[in-house]
């Protein structure tokens, strides 16, 4: 049986948790984030395509067909920022999964983490504080403290 110490969680870490979390960042900013990147173009091409399918045929240098075709543009480009504003949000609802998606990431490893070293560190004889911490054990008088005691005020002098 290995010793407990901060050298095995770290070697822990670097070896099961770290690249779980570099496995979902790579996955989220290189897949996942890049669709939103051309919004701003699908945003005018969604405002053009309305404008064409609404005013087809206007000619707005024809005073009769003015009027109508300023009209369209006007609506164009209110159909261009609704869209826009749709993908924003659409955006940063993502967003906000996938940083739900990483706490949950993270609470999954936190969880795990305590069973991981009970698992590797399981003694099959009294544990003996000083052979694992390297910390004296507490005095007697200590361990016969209540915790109601240590709550209401300290330790107390005999």
């Amino acid at each position: 049986m290995v010793k407990f110490n901060g050298k095995w969680v770290a070697d822990y870490i670097r070896a099961m948790i770290i690249p779980d979390f570099n496995g979902f960042s790579q996955v989220v900013t290189k897949r996942l984030l890049p669709t939103f990147d051309t919004f701003g173009a699908e945003a005018l091409k969604h405002g053009e395509e309305w404008f064409r399918s609404k005013a087809d045929g206007l000619n707005p240098l024809n005073s009769d067909q003015y009027e109508a075709a300023a009209h369209f543009a006007d609506k164009a480009m209110d159909e261009t920022l609704a869209f826009t504003d749709m993908l924003v949000a659409m955006y940063f609802a993502s967003v906000g999964l996938y940083s739900i998606g990483l706490f949950h990431l993270f609470e999954q490893h936190f969880t795990d983490l305590p069973l991981e070293i009970l698992e590797a560190h399981t003694y099959n004889k009294p544990i003996k504080l000083k052979e694992v911490t390297g910390l004296k054990p507490l005095s007697q008088e200590m361990m016969g403290m209540s915790s109601l005691n240590i709550m209401a005020g300290g330790v107390q002098d005999p």
